[in-house]
């Protein structure tokens, strides 16, 4: 009897181990934040970004072309087997540039701001403040706060000055919206340069927006 009630209790042990096993959160490298020659301030193909994605270890991307998602790249992304690609769009005006990811139209840069935002999630997509205070193009931490996006970029390649992001990370916390990391690509040599660290189940796209909400994103070092 004791035997049995001894593996009956290694069982129970056994089962609940592997349970957290699979529970267990795992790390996944990605950047959110790619422009490609659909944008007029680059003229990196789709091929060389993924390339370079892969070869930085990158295992999840979006590509955020300003005003615009061409359909021959979109279709290439949402077909890719390297690495998870993501299609999305930087909504860009002559002030402010928000990210939009995981969507499926294009939205316009002629909204509000706030119209912008609901339009994003409308699609079920991700909204995102892109390099954040107007010395880097993007909004202002009064114009976060009150529009509350789903996270904001506080590291970009525009914003490798160890003040600004420590500024940044601050007004974060402060106003209890999540961090996010990208590079802001504009050529495929930037890529890996900045990148986020997220904590996820599974590498997919809805696991991959629950990790940005929810503040599981750290910047990889």
């Amino acid at each position: 009897m004791r035997e049995f009630r001894l593996q009956i209790i290694i069982v129970v042990f056994l089962v609940v181990l592997i349970s957290g096993c699979a529970q267990r959160p795992k790390t996944f490298s990605g950047d959110l934040h790619i422009h490609t020659a659909a944008s007029f301030d680059s003229t990196e193909s789709y091929e060389s970004v993924i390339e370079q994605a892969v070869k930085n270890h990158l295992e999840f991307i979006a590509i955020t072309d300003h005003n615009v998602i061409d359909a021959a790249i979109a279709q290439k992304c949402r077909q890719e087997k390297r690495l998870l690609c993501i299609v999305g769009e930087e909504i860009t005006n002559k002030e402010d540039h928000i990210l939009a990811i995981d969507i499926s139209k294009k939205i316009s840069a002629s909204l509000s701001n706030q119209k912008v935002i609901e339009q994003i999630r409308k699609q079920g997509g991700l909204a995102i403040a892109a390099h954040p205070l107007p010395e880097n193009g993007g909004l202002t931490l009064a114009e976060i706060q009150t529009l509350l996006p789903d996270a904001m970029e506080c590291a970009s390649l525009r914003l490798e000055d160890t003040d600004y992001m420590e500024k940044l990370q601050e007004a974060a916390a402060r106003m209890n919206i999540p961090c996010i990391y990208d590079s802001d690509a504009h050529s495929s040599v930037q890529l890996g340069m900045i990148v986020s660290s997220c904590q996820m189940k599974e590498l997919s796209v809805e696991e991959i927006k629950v990790a940005v909400k929810k503040g599981r994103c750290s910047r990889r070092q």
